[in-house]
C-alpha cells in the first residue's frame, strides 16, 4: 500500500508540475509562425489504459491541441476513438456505462449458439454414447 501511494504521489506530482509548465508557457508566436507538433503515446494494461481518458480530458481542459496520437493495446482503443473525433466526455460515458462482465465472457449468448454445440451443455465429462454396429 505504501508503494501505491508513492506511485500516486509521483503521478501527482509529474501532472502538477505538467500542467504548471502548459500555463507557465510562453504567449503563441504572432499568426503565420509554425508551432510546435505534439504528440501523444499512450500505453497500453486494460483498466488502466481507460485512465489515458482523463488525460485526453485535462489536455482538452488546457486547450492543448494534439497532432498525432499513437498506442499500444488500451492505449490504441482510446488513442484511435480520439483520433476518430471521440471527445473524452464522450469515451467517459462509454466506459461507466459498459457491462464489463460481460465484455469478457468466454461465450456468446445462448441464443447466439448453434443447435449443435447447444447439445454439448447436456453431455457431462464422461457421459456415455451408444453406436450401433453390424446391424
Amino acid at each position: 500500500m505504501p508503494r501505491l501511494r508513492a506511485i500516486a504521489a509521483g503521478v501527482g506530482l509529474a501532472l502538477a508540475s505538467g500542467i504548471a509548465l502548459a500555463q507557465a508557457a510562453p504567449e503563441p508566436a504572432a499568426p503565420g509562425a509554425a508551432r510546435p507538433r505534439i504528440g501523444l503515446a499512450l500505453s497500453g494494461g486494460g483498466a488502466r489504459g481507460a485512465a489515458h481518458i482523463g488525460v485526453l480530458k485535462v489536455l482538452e481542459e488546457l486547450r492543448v491541441p494534439v497532432d498525432c496520437v499513437t498506442g499500444t493495446s488500451m492505449g490504441s482503443v482510446v488513442g484511435g476513438s480520439f483520433a476518430a473525433g471521440t471527445t473524452p466526455a464522450e469515451m467517459e460515458q462509454i466506459v461507466t456505462h459498459t457491462d464489463w462482465s460481460q465484455v469478457f465472457t468466454d461465450r456468446p449468448p445462448r441464443a447466439e449458439i448453434s443447435p449443435r454445440l447447444k447439445q454439448d451443455d447436456y453431455k457431462g465429462l464422461f457421459a456415455p454414447e451408444f453406436d450401433v454396429r453390424g446391424g
